[in-house]
């Protein structure tokens, strides 16, 4: 068997997976709105609300899941993204994957009976390690969509008191345990009040002690521990040339 080796230089995403976390209110839809793209039309958005009024200035493509069976429309969404026809898209992003769960879990519990012991008791164990793989399978049929750069977009709480106090991805069950591995990059935002500026957002790209946050890319590419709350901001610092090399 002829064994081949690869340099390590070629060890590069050729198209990045984004995480936003943040509580509500703090702007996390908002952020796609800058998105690095050449034509708006190339940016996806599989969101969990209808009626999204913070992008209805773009002309960014939609696809509002269906509330009522919105675990199997997903699963469909998610298969069509995988054919040729969704090559036109540079940019897939899903808001969010924490209303998303949270909503799977609703529909669980309002259907038990496939939980339910001889006795009639509910297994909530057993549910919620359905929740989670279920979870993860979403995950992995997102990311691994073979066209365009990924962004998921998660809640977050804030856990734990005085000096173990942190700011952590919110998602129901265990799944949030593994769900921050699977992304190349990984930001909080932060908001704070600057005595010139007013009110201030930015990205957390690593981890500082209360926002939980990687950057992969930041190795060869050095961000700042708190970054400019801009996807273009970012990506130009950490993945720009890259893409500007394969335009060519």
């Amino acid at each position: 068997m002829e064994i081949k080796f690869t340099s390590t230089k070629k060890d590069k995403p050729d198209k990045l997976r984004i995480g936003i976390c943040a509580p509500s209110g703090y702007g996390k839809t908002y952020l796609l709105r800058t998105i690095p793209y050449q034509k708006e039309a190339e940016v996806l958005v599989i969101t969990s609300e209808k009626g999204n009024t913070v992008l209805r200035d773009k002309n960014y493509q939609e696809y509002a899941l269906e509330q009522n069976n919105i675990y199997k429309e997903l699963f469909n969404v998610l298969k069509h993204l995988y054919t040729d026809e969704s090559k036109q898209f540079k940019w897939v992003c899903l808001d969010s994957m924490t209303d998303i769960a949270e909503k799977f879990l609703a529909h669980m519990q309002k259907n038990p009976d496939p939980y339910k012991t001889k006795t009639g008791a509910i297994d909530t164990r057993a549910m919620y390690g359905d929740l989670k793989k279920q979870i993860i399978r979403i995950m992995d049929g997102f990311l691994g969509i073979p066209y365009g750069h990924k962004i998921c977009i998660f809640g977050a709480i804030e856990e734990n008191e005085g000096v173990d106090r942190k700011l952590k991805l919110n998602m129901p069950g265990s799944a949030k345990d593994v769900i921050m591995f699977n992304f190349d990059e990984f930001y909080h935002i932060k908001i704070q009040q600057d005595e010139e500026k007013g009110t201030v957002r930015q990205l957390v790209t690593c981890n500082d002690g209360y926002y939980e946050a990687k950057s992969r890319m930041s190795a060869v590419s050095p961000l700042e521990v708190y970054e400019e709350c801009d996807l273009t901001h970012i990506i130009s610092k950490c993945y720009w040339e890259k893409e500007k090399e394969n335009d060519q």
